[in-house]
């Protein structure tokens, strides 16, 4: 939720409470095999040497990524307002009873960026 777009909503309360959630398809278009593909028959060997040992390279191991809308629709309708919200670079979750931040550290960790 955009945080222009929020209202003002208690630390610790999620901003779509249970009795408003809502169905919802999240759906990926996304041919990451067709990508691979193109970027192997783009780069010279040289170039596709390089390309393995840059941050990205670990992308050519990808043919396929497995993507679940249900997780991810169901991960935003969790978002929470916490008393650092007013950063712009991090989400919050509540999953459970665990208080859960998604920010560009968390972000760089697991992309490898």
């Amino acid at each position: 939720m955009a945080k222009s777009e929020s209202p003002d909503i208690e630390v610790g309360k999620m901003y779509f409470r249970y009795a408003d959630h809502f169905p919802g398809r999240i759906s990926s278009m996304c041919m990451l095999s067709s990508v691979v593909k193109a970027i192997e028959e783009k780069l010279t060997k040289r170039q596709l040497s390089m390309f393995k040992k840059d941050i990205f390279g670990h992308f050519l191991e990808c043919r396929s990524f497995p993507f679940s809308g249900v997780i991810l629709h169901n991960l935003l309708l969790r978002q929470v307002a916490h008393e650092e919200d007013s950063r712009e670079d991090q989400l919050w979750f509540q999953i459970g009873k665990h208080l859960i931040r998604l920010s560009i550290v968390e972000w760089c960790l697991v992309t490898g960026l």
